[in-house]
């Protein structure tokens, strides 16, 4: 009787496991219920245009970490008078290590890259996934697919030549990698040809843009501003010159009158070509 009992008990015991191998499987199998990936995600003008937004907030944030956007810019000048609350700032201008190769305290903003590589893969997946795309799918049909493709592309152009100021030779990275357990290792870019793939991004967008976009977007003079920026940096002036033609003669943009100079800081004024809102 015992005897009987005892399997009975092991086969419902083996029963019961089998039961919830089977209930597990059908919870391991289930599809993803909200969730964003590439087959439901790159579909439409819609996601585009959120994913191009998710790129320029990326770019402030970037910015915003440790006021780096200062530091590498206006602290390097000598046009930044410092307080009391950036007192680990002062090693910099005391030894002109604006290489950052030195970043005392401020390692994690100065010294690293990976966030402004996140802007630039968002942009590779934007440049290479939006032409797969119908335009029927965009509410502004093939002009708005242009524009978003456009925008990624000043956009990727724009942060390769901003890390290539403040930390010399990047690695450049011309496409999303299809496997990201799998990348395989890179050397430094020479400047020459980084700045060449900046061009090239900065002539198709501006191909690809036109001046309706408020100041918040990249626009076709913003591309125009951009490109004479790089032959400048370059020392081809020749060609700076050609671009800066270009941006006074066919965009929107003017001095403001000098009783009025103090509105450049204030936001929209029609000196500005391109702003980055963002409290400091």
């Amino acid at each position: 009787m015992k005897k009987y009992i005892k399997q009975i008990w092991i086969i419902g015991v083996f029963a019961l496991m089998g039961s919830a191998l089977l209930s597990c499987k059908k919870q391991i199998n289930l599809a993803p219920e909200n969730a964003t990936y590439d087959e439901v995600f790159w579909v439409n003008g819609a996601n585009i245009d959120k994913a191009l937004s998710g790129s320029y907030s990326m770019l402030r944030d970037a910015f915003r970490a440790d006021n780096s956007y200062f530091v590498f810019g206006d602290i390097a000048a000598n046009n930044f008078a410092l307080g009391s609350d950036f007192w680990n700032y002062t090693s910099f201008i005391e030894s002109g290590r604006f290489n950052f190769n030195y970043a005392p305290y401020l390692e994690g903003s100065l010294k690293n890259w990976s966030r402004f590589y996140g802007i630039i893969t968002q942009c590779h997946q934007i440049i290479d996934k939006t032409p797969e795309i119908p335009d029927s799918k965009f509410e502004g049909g093939a002009e708005q697919k242009n524009r978003l493709i456009g925008e990624a592309r000043f956009l990727r152009a724009y942060v390769y030549f901003y890390m290539q100021r403040v930390w010399g030779d990047v690695i450049l990275t011309k496409t999303t990698f299809k496997d990201p357990t799998n990348i395989p290792p890179a050397a430094r870019t020479p400047e020459s040809e980084t700045l060449a793939f900046c061009l090239s991004d900065l002539q198709s967008a501006s191909a690809l843009l036109d001046n309706s976009a408020n100041k918040t977007h990249a626009n076709k003079v913003s591309a125009l501003a951009l490109i004479a920026h790089v032959y400048a940096w370059k020392h081809d002036y020749t060609n700076a010159e050609k671009y800066c033609d270009s941006v006074i003669q066919n965009s929107p943009v003017a001095l403001e009158p000098i009783e009025d100079y103090k509105k450049i800081w204030e936001g929209n004024s029609q000196e500005s070509i391109l702003e980055l809102e963002h409290e400091v």
